[in-house]
């Protein structure tokens, strides 16, 4: 692993911005790494949310320079005995809790280093106590193998991945798609992990289908639609926001309105009609 002379620093985390957790991590950043820029990703995960950390750190880390440090905490990991890493993907550093929450950052693809923290302290604040300490070191150029040694695997998590499948009788086929929500941004839209190429799968040329939000609310003949504006006859708009299906509503709060909780069943029906055969 090797260091950057203008080093970048983000966080994630479940702390919020109410309490004093931020301030105390950002002041003793500062006093360790004073010339760093530190960047706030998120820290409204919801609490011991991994699988929302992930989400937010996967959708973003890239769009970094190369070489800048990503630090992710959420509570999860806090009373579990899996050790504390330091891993290489695509030219990013990652520090944190071996909970899953790497597997889940990059889809389960093998990072290209890892290095377990030798001898961390038990605390129950692991940034503050283990993080930065050893930030602080690497960035000063401290060999990483003197405070951490290499490791071959990180924790698997896995999550819901979206299934087709088939119904048929005399009159119709229907081909369904079952997705899942993985995150409710600040508007209220609904990400859900159902990819462009899941959807080109199941809709068999079909260009209308009718949804199924989390087992209530259904909303018939949608179209995908290119931006946040409704070509539906009803206000739901559906959309792919980097290649994954995205539940809006045109200056509305689709979580809100229409039902979908993180982990809420979102379904696709794409049916199309038999042709008659004369008697």
């Amino acid at each position: 692993m090797t260091t950057r002379e203008n080093h970048v620093i983000t966080i994630t985390s479940d702390w919020g911005i109410k309490d004093h957790y931020l301030a105390i991590v950002k002041g003793q950043l500062l006093l360790c790494c004073p010339n760093a820029t530190i960047v706030d990703i998120s820290h409204s995960i919801q609490p011991f949310n991994t699988f929302e950390a992930a989400f937010v750190l996967k959708k973003s880390y890239f769009h970094f320079p190369k070489g800048s440090w990503h630090v992710v905490e959420v509570s999860s990991g806090i009373s579990s005995n899996a050790p504390y890493l330091i891993v290489k993907y695509r030219d990013h550093f990652f520090i944190g809790h071996d909970d899953g929450v790497f597997s889940l950052i990059f889809d389960e693809k093998n990072p290209d280093e890892i290095f377990e923290i030798n001898d961390p302290p038990e605390t129950l604040f692991p940034m503050r106590d283990i993080y930065i300490p050893v930030l602080s070191q690497l960035l000063q150029g401290v060999d990483i193998n003197n405070i951490a040694h290499p490791i071959s695997s990180i924790s698997k998590k896995t999550s819901f991945k979206p299934t087709i499948s088939l119904f048929e009788d005399k009159n119709k086929v229907i081909y369904m798609l079952t997705g899942q929500v993985v995150y409710v941004d600040n508007y209220e839209n609904i990400f859900t992990n159902i990819s462009r190429s899941d959807y080109e799968n199941a809709r068999n040329n079909i260009s209308t289908f009718n949804l199924h939000i989390g087992g209530g609310s259904s909303h018939p003949k949608l179209q995908i639609s290119n931006n946040f504006k409704a070509r539906n006859a009803s206000d739901v708009t559906v959309l792919f926001i980097d290649d994954y299906l995205v539940i809006a509503l045109e200056q509305g709060n689709a979580a809100g309105l229409l039902g979908g909780s993180l982990e809420d069943s979102i379904l696709l029906e794409f049916i199309k009609e038999k042709q008659k055969t004369p008697e």
